[in-house]
């Protein structure tokens, strides 16, 4: 490593735009009824994984992708086979002067600025023009493959400890499926027990959040909503991350309550579609959501404990029936009216409350970054960031 340290030290580095090192192209919108689960080349729309497979592909493997629109506008990939751009996902063919993989390297070094220069007030999105104008240094290409193959052993390390998260999501997804419901609620319950099929909307009432606000609004709140990003990025929302909304006194708003699942009503990207987050507390005031979200609060509360409910919902038979009630070509809608028509399983509460009981203990270990693999994923992605600074710190005055 010091080696390496001491070559970069005394290069000479030249500094080039994104544009002058790669050609940035834009995907080509695909329809949502040609993305199978079964099919050879995974399409990707901009998120941060890919939105489905489909049995062609219109970009090479080994190749840079950025999150263009969503909660993950600005989010830097790099695929290691052949796959479909959607029109939401930028792609980078880098010219002879660049090493691939040390561009890669350095563009998510930079992903905390691209993400930050998202534009658009309810759903994100990047624009070509910003992406265009970030600096690269451009070392010689000896020195490129040496800083990238020195960073690509720390990467893989990552890359096999989050392989082994997908393995808890696999087994997230089997609790929750009709063949183990119906085995723990004979244990727990009894031979006479049974688990009951509704449809959402047999079971509750959907209903939109904001309505007629403006930019205006929300410079100067009164009172307090959940944000767009906070539902997609939250299996119950995040109530230190509420932002202030201006509630005019007698206006009709609907209030959040415990219980209530929200759900985002739109994205650019399909895999951010309906994605759900279910109000498990609150705080002593009152809180609203916002315009770009809706909600499905039940006639019974009684029916669906909501810690249950905040995995339900983000399951991966429970996704795959909302994505189906998702339509759109550049923007995708999930329909209200169709959702209703969603029948999911309702087991007895003694069963529900099990399987929270299982499932926290996996939210834990998948999740909380104080304890278990997520702890073990952040020590390692700290130690490849550390090196990265280290072996991407060209001076900046150099021509």
């Amino acid at each position: 490593m010091e080696n390496i340290l001491e070559l970069i030290k005394n290069e000479k580095v030249k500094w080039k735009r994104l544009g002058e090192v790669c050609e940035i192209k834009k995907g080509q919108q695909l329809n949502k009824k040609l993305l199978k689960d079964d099919e050879m080349y995974p399409a990707y729309n901009g998120g941060k994984t890919f939105s489905g497979r489909t049995n062609k592909y219109n970009v090479e493997a080994d190749t840079i992708i950025i999150s263009q629109g969503g909660a993950s506008a600005g989010f830097v990939n790099f695929i290691t086979e052949r796959f479909w751009a959607n029109a939401h996902c930028f792609y980078l063919l880098h010219y002879e002067i660049v090493d691939n993989k040390f561009l890669y390297h350095w563009l998510k070094l930079n992903e905390d600025y691209l993400m930050s220069v998202q534009y658009g007030a309810g759903i994100p999105a990047l624009s070509k023009e910003v992406i265009s104008n970030i600096l690269v240094p451009v070392p010689s290409l000896e020195v490129q493959e040496k800083i990238a193959k020195t960073l690509d052993k720390f990467t893989k390390y990552v890359t096999e400890l989050l392989l082994r998260n997908k393995q808890y999501n696999y087994y997230r997804n089997f609790l929750l499926s009709d063949e183990f419901l119906t085995k723990k609620t004979l244990e727990l319950c009894g031979k006479d027990a049974e688990i009951v099929f509704k449809k959402l909307g047999e079971i509750g009432e959907f209903f939109g959040g904001l309505t007629g606000k403006t930019k205006q609004h929300f410079i100067d709140g009164n009172q307090k909503y959940v944000t767009y990003k906070n539902v997609f990025s939250n299996l119950t929302p995040d109530l230190d991350t509420l932002e202030d909304v201006l509630i005019n006194e007698n206006e009709k708003q609907k209030k959040l309550e415990i219980g209530d699942i929200i759900f985002t009503s739109s994205s650019e990207n399909l895999e951010e579609a309906g994605v759900s987050s279910v109000i498990t507390k609150l705080p002593n005031y009152d809180v609203y959501l916002n315009s770009f979200c809706f909600f499905l609060r039940l006639n019974d509360k009684n029916i669906l404990s909501p810690e249950y409910s905040k995995f339900l919902f983000r399951s991966n038979e429970m996704r795959k029936n909302i994505i189906k009630v998702t339509s759109g070509v550049t923007r995708f809608n999930v329909s209200r009216k169709l959702m209703g028509n969603i029948s999911i399983p309702i087991p007895l509460l003694p069963v529900q409350n099990h399987i929270v009981s299982i499932l926290d203990q996996f939210n834990t270990l998948t999740n909380n970054l104080s304890e278990g693999l997520p702890k073990e994923i952040e020590l390692r992605q700290k130690q490849y960031e550390y090196y990265r600074e280290q072996l991407l710190s060209f001076n900046s005055n150099q021509d």
